[in-house]
C-alpha cells in the first residue's frame, strides 16, 4: 500500500547533495521501482528521488507502509538518485539503526531521464550494525543568512580528502547529530553557506569542535561537541549556478 505525500526532508539527502546532478527540460517521467527489506519492526519506509539543488533538491518522495512497490510520477529530464529509509522512531529523519539503503549496488547510481519513464529502480534496506553519534550544537550571533552544514573530518581543519561518516545541514543554528564509523580523532565543521554554491567561500561563517577521540561501539554517543561560527569581514563571493554545476560535470 502507498500513501500519496510530497513534504522535505532534507536530512535524508544530505550525503547524496554533494555529488549529485541538476535536472534539464520540462518532461515529466515516473520512476519506478521496488523496496526490498526483509527486516520485521514497525515504521513507514521514505522514498526520495533527489538532485543538486539549493531550493528544490527533492524532485518527488513515495511513503509506503510496507516493503513493495514505490513510484515518483513528475520527474523532469536530468539526472538524479534514488535513496530511502524505514522511520521506525517516527521522527522523520534518518536515525542510529534503521534500515536505510540507495539505488545500485556499491555505490549509489546516477539515474538519467531523457523522454522516458525509468522502471526497476530497486533498493535494498540495510541496518547499519555499528557507528559512534557526535551531538552538539552550533552557535551563531552575527546576522549572516545561509544553510548550514556540518562535516565530521579527521585533522584539524577540514578537506574533501579528510572528511568521514555522515554530514549534517539545517537552515538555523540549533542542535545536530553526525555519525562516524571508525575509532579516530574527529573534528566537526560547521559553516553558514551564504551564497548557496554548497562549499565554504572566505567570509562565510565558519567554526570548528574541539577534538573528540572516538571509540566506537554500539550505541555510544559523544555529546557537547559545540560549535561557535565565526565570520570575518572579507565580502563573499557570488556564485552562479552555472559555476556550481560545472564542478560535476568533469
Amino acid at each position: 500500500m502507498r500513501i500519496g505525500f510530497r513534504n522535505l526532508v532534507p536530512a535524508v539527502v544530505t550525503a547524496l547533495l554533494l555529488v549529485s546532478a541538476v535536472g534539464g527540460d520540462a518532461f515529466a517521467a515516473k520512476l519506478s521501482g521496488n523496496i526490498i527489506h526483509g527486516g520485521g519492526g514497525h515504521g513507514m519506509y521514505h522514498v526520495f528521488v533527489v538532485r543538486l539543488s539549493v531550493e528544490a533538491p527533492v524532485v518527488g518522495t513515495d511513503i509506503l507502509t510496507s516493503a513493495g512497490r514505490w513510484e515518483v510520477a513528475n520527474v523532469p529530464n536530468g539526472t538524479y538518485f534514488v535513496v530511502a529509509y524505514r522511520d521506525v522512531n517516527g521522527n522523520f529523519i534518518p536515525s542510529r539503526g534503521e534500515p536505510i539503503g540507495y539505488f545500485g549496488e556499491t555505490l549509489p547510481e546516477r539515474i538519467t531521464v531523457s523522454g522516458a519513464d525509468v522502471g526497476n529502480l530497486d533498493v535494498k534496506l540495510i541496518t547499519p550494525n555499528i557507528a559512534a553519534e557526535l551531538r552538539g550544537r552550533v552557535n551563531y550571533g552575527g546576522t549572516q543568512r545561509g544553510r548550514i552544514w556540518i562535516v565530521p573530518h579527521v585533522t584539524p581543519q577540514m578537506t574533501l580528502l579528510n572528511t568521514r561518516g555522515t554530514p549534517w545541514t539545517m537552515t538555523a543554528p540549533g542542535e545536530f547529530q553526525v555519525f562516524v564509523f571508525q575509532d579516530d580523532t574527529y573534528y566537526v565543521t560547521a559553516y553558514m553557506d551564504v551564497n548557496g554554491n554548497l562549499i565554504h567561500d572566505p567570509g562565510e561563517p565558519i567554526g570548528t569542535s574541539d577534538a573528540v577521540h572516538v571509540q566506537v561501539t554500539p550505541g555510544v554517543s559523544y555529546f557537547n561537541v559545540d560549535i561557535a561560527l565565526q565570520a570575518n569581514s572579507t565580502p563573499v563571493e557570488g556564485r552562479t549556478w552555472g559555476e556550481i554545476k560545472s564542478l560535476y560535470d568533469h
